[in-house]
């Protein structure tokens, strides 16, 4: 009893033995199994990982590439475009030139005839200055002469006029010395006249009367301020009317020159 006891119980360790060794080996393959698993994922992980980075390494160095051959184009670039500069500088700068040189010419040109144009208009002034001077003075001694003519002309008629009233004035003297002489002779024979009447009356013993005996005798004669000899009664003879009647028997002067002798005569009338 014992003996199948032990038997069982050692095939019982036995199996256990077995089990726990199949069990053992099922861990080992699997962890084999793991381990080899976890190899080949870490083989892959690597070698993912080496991909990657040999494709980073590729892609950078292609990326590098790129940005040196971007470099290089853009260095190409700013040396063309720095050339480029530099040449349309240099041909600035000799536009700049030409112009700078073309405006001093210019501005020479234009002070070349700025001067001809001022030595023109000095020249052109002077001369008009001169003709100014000259029509002036051609003015002035026109205006003189005419002054000089008309102050002649002036003189000439004064001394004419002075020698016309000095003319009238002594016509008019004369004529009025003339009328004074017939004047007192006219009234030496009137008075003559009446003294002979009233002899006559006296002698005869009648009375005539005044308007018959000088109806009958000379007419008596009037003396008036300005009309000279007026006549009563029968008419004096033309000696007597020319020599009294001295505004009316003049020379037919102008009328202002038989005014102005007017004048001479009546003012002698009133001085005397």
């Amino acid at each position: 009893m014992r003996d199948r006891q032990e038997a069982e119980r050692q095939e019982a360790e036995r199996q256990v033995a077995e089990r726990q060794g199949a069990e053992r080996q099922e861990a080992e393959r699997q962890e084999a199994e793991r381990q080899e698993a976890e190899r080949q994922e870490a083989d892959r992980q690597v070698a993912e990982r080496q991909e990657a980075e040999r494709q980073e390494a590729e892609r950078q160095e292609a990326e590098r590439q790129e940005a040196e051959r971007q470099e290089a184009d853009r260095q190409e670039a700013e040396r063309q475009v720095a050339e480029r500069q530099e040449a349309e500088r240099q041909v600035a700068e000799r536009q700049e030139a030409e112009r700078q040189e073309a405006e001093r010419q210019e501005a020479e040109r234009q002070e070349a005839e700025r001067q001809v144009a001022e030595r023109q208009g000095a020249e052109r002034q002077e001369a008009e200055r001169q003709v100014a001077e000259r029509q002036e003075a051609e003015r002035q001694e026109a205006e003189r002469q005419e002054a000089d003519r008309q102050v002649a002309e002036r003189q000439e008629a004064e001394r004419q006029e002075a020698e016309r009233q000095e003319a009238d004035r002594q016509e008019a003297e004369r004529q009025v010395s003339e009328r004074q002489e017939a004047e007192r002779q006219v009234a030496e024979r009137q008075e003559a006249e009446r003294q002979e009447a009233e002899r006559q009356e006296q002698q005869a013993g009648t009375h005539i009367e005044r308007n018959v005996s000088y109806k009958t005798s000379p007419a008596p004669l009037e003396v008036t301020q300005h009309s000279g000899v007026r006549v009563q009664g029968s008419e004096p003879s033309w000696r007597q009317r020319e020599i009294l009647g001295v505004t009316k028997t003049l020379r037919p002067w102008k009328n202002n020159e038989q005014s102005s002798l007017h004048r001479n005569i009546n003012s002698l009338f009133e001085r005397k």
